[in-house]
């Protein structure tokens, strides 16, 4: 056998015995390296690795806050996810130009390869061209155009923009007999699927908002370095321009909880009037470049409130492989709000209102265990041993929070019964009732606009309850439903270490092994 080499300073790491190199994706770590026969990750050539540029961003499930999170009078509570999608930008070593071409590359992915060709006016118009490409990619497509409305005139050499994603935004089939979670976990980051982007099946925690903003915080960042991606100026700039981009690539304004969550990280959250957003379609080049200027600079009167949960509370997620259309939802409940305008109000009031109320209780909690910490220790080891809680504040915090969880799940089940919108099908109904019953579980639900995309459980992590909860999952028979490596957390956009990606080239030859 002959052996291959990718050598760096101070080591070699030899690459030998690859089994079944047609379907198995390679891991060595310190630093990293993957090997794949039908997939080459040779996007950052290694000879040139200065002024390489990284930015992630997380997913998102909004666990408190479905449908009133469009309307700016109420507050939501989102949790950012430990998924996150890379955006990976190196720019060519060629001349400085208004013309020039940006390459995105999402290799995980059959036919994921789109070529721009870019011109910017001295006017700051900007004009976007796809010359390349089996298919259209509106949310890339539209980072680049808002991103270069709001910086020009400038100009750039060539760009090559690589599009990473953790292997939690996507459904995957699990060999028969093994367990799902110990699966997922034994997967490489950013394993490769054999299909296209549109052929995947997604497991909706908000991949569109992160590529949308970690490419729109990598382009931002590269470009103008005064743009810090830890200060509160830079997440506001990135998150309105991503917010705008992230509106036209989908052809409707939404909410914005997801980009606002993949910017901030957790975070308490109201949305903002939004009727001014620029149309590219209605405005020259000029006109739109001024427009996306003043709308990127200005503040918003969205209420976006950076949040942590309490310590030892987790939430944990689910994917249920079937899928949901979200917008086809929304727009379904909506029209039903429009024609029964009294009885939705009152749901929408009393959803709204038990919404706060659970916020209000973490905040609560989180304040107790400040103040109480050795008994909200000893409160978890009772419910993980399986006793009754006998410190009566953390007792009743516990069940003030399973209350508000239980309502919100009731209102939104109502919602859709009324609505016809299957917002928490009897699939679901089912699931989640026993997740609810679980020591340790605080609270549970389907996230966001609801459907057969994913549940999620809010659990005390010094329990049973998470190993519980996927025994339950792996074994369920009604739904094909299955543990996710993805956790909450707090963090939302950020910078990495490009020693992270810079050896991810190389391309395995099956002769030479």
């Amino acid at each position: 056998k002959s052996f291959r080499y990718i050598q760096k300073p101070r080591r070699v790491y030899p690459i030998s015995k690859l089994r079944s190199p047609e379907t198995r994706f390679y891991e060595l770590r310190l630093p990293i390296l993957y090997h794949t026969k039908t997939h080459l990750f040779g996007v950052i050539q290694a000879q040139n690795m200065s002024g390489l540029t990284v930015v992630s961003a997380p997913g998102k499930a909004l666990v408190a806050g479905g449908y009133l999170v469009l309307h700016s009078a109420y507050k939501s509570l989102v949790v950012a996810l430990s998924a996150r999608i890379y955006a990976v930008l190196q720019p060519s070593s060629g001349p400085q130009s208004s013309i020039f071409t940006v390459i995105v590359k999402s290799p995980q992915f059959k036919d994921a390869q789109w070529v721009y060709t870019c011109s910017l006016g001295d006017d700051s118009s900007v004009t976007i061209e796809q010359t390349s490409g089996v298919t259209k990619n509106a949310f890339a497509q539209q980072a680049i155009e808002h991103v270069f409305a709001y910086l020009s005139p400038f100009k750039s050499s060539d760009l090559t923009i690589s599009i990473y994603a953790d292997n939690e935004y996507y459904s995957r089939a699990v060999p028969q007999g093994e367990d799902a979670y110990t699966y997922r976990k034994s997967l490489p980051q950013f394993s490769p699927l054999d299909h296209t982007l549109s052929q995947v099946n997604k497991t909706g925690l908000g991949s569109s908002a992160a590529l949308i903003t970690s490419l729109t915080g990598a382009l931002l960042t590269h470009f103008n370095d005064s743009i810090n991606l830890e200060s509160n100026q830079g997440k506001r700039i990135i998150n309105n321009c991503a917010q705008l981009a992230h509106c036209a690539a989908q052809g409707k304004i939404g909410s914005g909880f997801d980009v606002a969550a993949a910017t901030y990280g957790s975070c308490v959250y109201s949305t903002s009037s939004r009727s001014n957003f620029p149309s590219s379609r209605e405005m020259n080049g000029q006109e739109f470049a001024d427009q996306v200027k003043l709308m990127v600079n200005s503040t918003w009167d969205s209420e976006i409130e950076s949040i942590s949960l309490p310590r030892g509370v987790r939430v944990v997620m689910a994917d249920v492989d079937a899928g949901s259309e979200t917008p086809s939802m929304v727009r379904k409940v909506l029209a039903w709000k429009a024609e029964a305008r009294d009885m939705a109000e009152t749901l929408w009031t009393n959803l709204g209102e038990s919404n706060s109320r659970l916020i209000k209780a973490f905040e609560k909690l989180t304040q107790a265990i400040g103040e109480s910490p050795i008994d909200y220790d000893q409160s978890v080891k009772e419910i993980s041993e399986g006793k009754s809680v006998t410190n009566i504040p953390f007792c009743h915090l516990f069940d003030e929070i399973r209350r508000h969880f239980q309502n919100n799940r009731r209102y939104l089940r109502t919602i859709g019964e009324l609505s016809g919108t299957p917002i928490e099908p009897p699939e679901q109904t089912s699931l989640l009732d026993v997740c609810g019953q679980i020591n340790g579980v605080l609270g549970c639900g389907v996230p966001g606009a609801g459907g057969l995309d994913a549940i999620f459980a809010v659990i005390l992590e010094e329990t049973t309850a998470e190993n519980e909860l996927h025994t339950l999952w792996n074994d369920w028979k009604d739904t094909n439903v299955s543990p996710l490596t993805a956790e909450g957390i707090s963090t939302g956009i950020k910078s990495e270490d490009s020693e992270m990606f810079d050896t991810l080239w190389d391309y395995f030859d099956e002769e030479s092994a």
